[in-house]
């Protein structure tokens, strides 16, 4: 790991994490992906939280999927920022395909916004694979059988969602 890069990225001082990302998006390895991801969790601005998810949104290296993954259950455990790293995953161009079922249940789980990013994250997973029928009704049935804890308007997200699935 870049140690320039660390010192950047763990500063309190939002100038000089800014220019960290600039760094990684420059020069910066995989190694440097677990700093970048946590840094949604304590990001000061919107403008510092949309750097960052368009540097992981923008991030190429396939194994960086499993990295995302493994920041989405840390900041789960965290009851951090996790719309914001939705967000980036669907944005990027990683493959999140093997991790359908973690989305589906942060849908489940979430509150509305946070649903949103894992419906869309969803949805375009579906929209570019072929499931087979029997994945497909374990995501539905799933879905269904948390529609009576919804709220109204999650519940209607819920419906359009499964009628992606069964699409």
């Amino acid at each position: 790991m870049n140690k320039e890069i660390q010192k950047l990225l763990n500063s309190s001082k939002i100038e000089e994490i800014e220019k960290g990302l600039k760094l990684v998006r420059k020069k910066g390895k995989i190694q440097e992906l677990p700093l970048v991801c946590n840094l949604l969790n304590n990001s000061q601005t919107e403008s510092l939280e949309a750097q960052i998810i368009d540097l992981i949104s923008n991030f190429k290296d396939k194994k960086g999927n499993e990295i995302i993954v493994q920041s989405i259950s840390e900041i789960r455990k965290q009851k951090g920022n996790l719309r914001a790293i939705l967000q980036a995953c669907w944005q990027s161009q990683l493959d999140f395909r093997q991790h359908l079922a973690l989305f589906t249940e942060i849908f489940i789980e979430s509150d509305y916004n946070v649903s949103l990013e894992a419906f869309t994250i969803i949805e375009n997973i579906w929209m570019d694979n072929e499931y087979e029928n029997s994945h497909r009704e374990l995501l539905i049935d799933s879905i269904k059988d948390n529609l009576g804890e919804m709220d109204e308007p999650k519940t209607i997200l819920a419906k359009e969602l499964i009628l992606v699935l069964e699409g």
